[in-house]
């Protein structure tokens, strides 16, 4: 089962490339998202995001901080840390992004 998920959040670690065998250009980075929960207490949630083709070249342009949308297919992940600790890592593979970095300016008259 698949699940599309959008976030809204800022660039947390800038996209390192991965290399293929096949020459595919895909790239892996991190966005956090700011929310609150029902008490009003600030929570943060990381996801890595993947990208492919066209978007793993845009990704590989943003810089920490930046703020940006991303839709994609959320993938949850579990493994367990040095401590021997349970945790579940949330991946967005995405398939739109917008970020102001990637907007070109258009030239007024």
């Amino acid at each position: 089962m698949s699940i599309f998920f959008s976030a809204y959040g800022f660039v947390d670690r800038e996209a390192e490339s991965i290399g293929t065998r096949s020459g595919q250009s895909i790239a892996s980075g991190s966005i956090v998202c700011h929310g609150c929960r029902d008490d009003g207490e600030r929570q943060n949630r990381w996801f890595t995001i993947l990208g492919f083709g066209k978007i793993a070249d845009a990704m590989r342009d943003l810089r920490k901080g930046d703020p940006i949308t991303v839709t994609g297919k959320l993938q949850v992940k579990s493994r367990r840390t040095k401590t021997g600790e349970d945790r579940d890592e949330m991946e967005i593979v995405v398939d739109q992004m917008l970020s102001a970095r990637l907007i070109e300016p258009t030239e007024g008259e």
